[in-house]
Parts: structure tokens; sequence; C-alpha cells
């Protein structure tokens, strides 16, 4: 959504958490909330009616099964290839045959196992010539953005989710403080 980069340039998110935080706000106040057109219902109800719930698992498990995995001879330098690039791997396993594990689309961790058992993930070698001068740079390339409004439809969902939290809870209190049942 445009507003939440809005809420990143005013510093209101700065880590995922907060990514998080504004997200389950639009899911409970807005998306949860509407009644979806294909199924005339509201998207909350529907995913309690269903026979077969969404099975989750940790984002690190889930990342690990979608890793590609090959098998390398490290050289008697502890060096291997990979997709064109020389990685280090630890040097007691030069010689010998190892797996690695990696995301085709991010090389920034290359993990490294042998026998089942896993190993300091390789590291790219970096040969460098100390006469060669190093280029600065380039300019990052600035997205075009519509107006602001001085208004964030993100920002006043997660406002509007914090007051129903709130008052779900003095409803819930109230209840308690009058001998009824916690619900």
């Amino acid at each position: 959504m445009p507003e939440a980069y809005d809420l990143i340039e005013q510093g209101k998110i700065q880590t995922l958490t907060d990514l998080n935080r504004f997200f389950a706000a639009c899911l409970e106040v807005a998306y949860h909330q509407k009644i979806h057109n294909s199924f005339k219902q509201r998207p909350i109800d529907r995913y309690h009616k269903d026979e077969h719930p969404i099975r989750t698992m940790p984002p690190h498990e889930l990342a690990e099964v979608f890793l590609l995995e090959e098998s390398r001879k490290a050289d008697k330098t502890g060096c291997i290839s990979l997709l064109g690039t020389t990685y280090e791997v630890e040097v007691k396993l030069a010689g010998s045959q190892v797996q690695v594990r990696f995301d085709p689309h991010d090389l920034s961790l290359i993990q490294v196992w042998k026998d089942g058992v896993r190993f300091n993930d390789a590291k790219p070698l970096v040969l460098r010539d100390p006469k060669q001068k190093r280029k600065p740079p380039e300019p990052a390339v600035t997205e075009q953005r519509s107006p602001k409004t001085g208004l964030n439809y993100v920002e006043l969902l997660a406002e509007e989710h914090n007051r129903q939290t709130r008052q779900k809870q003095a409803a819930e209190l109230s209840l308690v403080m009058k001998g009824g049942k916690h619900p």
C-alpha cells in the first residue's frame, strides 16, 4: 500500500515488526470486516468455516524448504565454484565433496553441509588488486509517488484497531466486574 511507504519515510515504520503491526491492523479493521464480492461473506468468517485450516510454519523453516541443493568439490585451497562465483569454505573441507544449499535469487547465504553436518557458511572469495581504484557507487533510482494528502489510511486503520481493542478489553473487564463469566 502506498501509505506504508509514507509511514516508512516518516520513520513510523522502521522494522518488520512495525510493518506487521500496521498490516495486522489493516486486516482486522478493513479487510476482514468487509463482505467479499466473490463468496458473499466476510473473509474472516469464511476462514473460520474452512474444513482444512492453514498450517503455519516458522519463517526460518519455510525458507529452508525452498533452498536449492547441489554438490561441489572443494579444491585444495578450500574453494568451490557456484553460479560463476568462487566461494571459500572451511579449510578442513579442502578436497572434500560438500553439499551447498542456497537461494539462487539471494546468494548472500550459501550453507555448506557434509555428511548431514552443517559447517560455516561459504564466503565469496575476494581478490583485490591494490593498484586498482574503486569506482563510486551509482546513485539510487527514486520512485515517483502521488502527492501527499496528509492522511494515511494504514495509520488510521492502526488507530481504529487500537480503539477497538481497548473497547473490547473494557467490555470484558466490565463483564468480569459485574460477576459475569470471562469470554
